[in-house]
């Protein structure tokens, strides 16, 4: 058996043998699952930052905006 996302050979747990996990999509080893997690991990770390930043410039625009009238 082989990882779907870096196509490494797996099997059982014996010495030097990776131990692959089942996912819907196939078989996948743990370095590549830590991998995947941390990318998730990341990238929702990142949209709740851009999320914050974007609702502190428009809360910035519409100030300058009052003080400006």
């Amino acid at each position: 058996m082989k990882c779907v996302v870096c196509e490494r050979e797996g099997g059982s747990d014996s010495k030097g043998v990776i131990t692959l996990q089942s996912t819907s999509s196939g078989m996948v080893c743990p370095k590549c699952i830590d991998g995947l997690v941390e990318d998730a991990l990341m990238r929702t770390s990142n949209q709740k930052n851009d999320w914050k930043s974007r609702s502190k410039q428009k809360m910035a625009t519409r100030a300058y905006e009052k003080w400006t009238r």
